[in-house]
C-alpha cells in the first residue's frame, strides 16, 4: 500500500525490495528458483521456489528476521494469490493441481486437479478464482465451493501469469510470444 516494490531474482535466489525514494536492497538470498511472491491482507510477505527449488517461504518485509519455511516439495507452487478466507491459493505445476494452503499450519486442500500444466491463479475483486494452463492456453474460472472449473477463454499456449486491474479486466502473459493479452468477455 505504501508503494514499496518487492521482486525475486530467480537465478540469483534473492528477494529484493525498494521503498519509494529508496535504493534497491536484498532482504533474502541463497534460495535458487525464487519466483512468485505476494503480500497477504495483513502485509505478510510470501514467496516460492520453483523449477530450481520447491518450497514456500514467509519473509520479513524488512529483511531483519530469517525466512520461515512453510512447506517443501509441494510440486512447483507457481503464481499464487490470497483467497478471501486468507489462504494462499495457487497452481502446483508438476502435480497438475490448484491448491489452497493455510500459511500458518501448512494444511493443504486440493481445489482442482484437471489441469495439464497450471501456471498461475488469481482472484478478482468478487473472490472468484481464475487459473491459466500453460500447456493448453486455457483460461478457467474455478468454483471454490464445487471445485469445478469452467473454460472462459483460450489463448496461445505458454501462458505464464495473469492479473486483474481495479475494474476486474483480466490480463494474461505469454512467454513464447512475449505478449500480454486482455480478456474482453470470452475472447482475447
Amino acid at each position: 500500500p505504501d508503494g514499496t516494490m518487492y521482486w525475486t531474482g530467480f537465478t540469483h535466489g534473492t528477494l529484493n525490495v525498494q521503498s519509494p525514494g529508496g535504493k534497491p536492497r536484498v532482504i533474502a538470498n541463497g534460495l535458487p528458483g525464487l519466483n512468485s511472491l505476494a503480500l497477504n491482507a495483513a502485509g505478510r510477505l510470501f514467496a516460492t521456489q520453483v523449477f530450481a527449488g520447491d518450497a514456500l517461504w514467509e519473509f520479513d518485509p524488512a529483511g531483519i528476521i530469517e525466512p520461515r519455511l512453510i512447506a517443501r516439495d509441494l510440486g512447483g507452487l507457481n503464481g499464487f494469490d490470497f483467497a478471501p478466507d486468507g489462504r494462499l491459493c495457487g497452481p502446483l505445476w508438476f502435480r497438475k493441481q490448484v491448491v489452497c494452503i493455510d500459511v500458518d499450519s501448512a494444511a493443504l486442500e486440493v481445489v482442482n486437479d484437471e489441469f495439464n500444466t497450471p501456471a498461475a491463479a488469481n482472484f478478482n475483486s468478487h473472490g472468484e478464482l481464475f487459473v491459466i494452463d500453460n500447456e493448453t492456453g486455457g483460461i478457467y474460472r474455478v468454483d471454490m465451493q464445487s471445485h469445478q472449473r469452467k473454460l472462459i477463454a483460450t489463448a496461445p499456449s505458454n501462458l505464464d501469469n495473469l492479473a486483474f486491474d481495479r475494474d476486474d479486466h483480466l490480463f494474461v502473459t505469454n512467454m513464447s510470444d512475449n505478449a500480454v493479452y486482455a480478456l474482453e468477455g470470452t475472447s482475447l
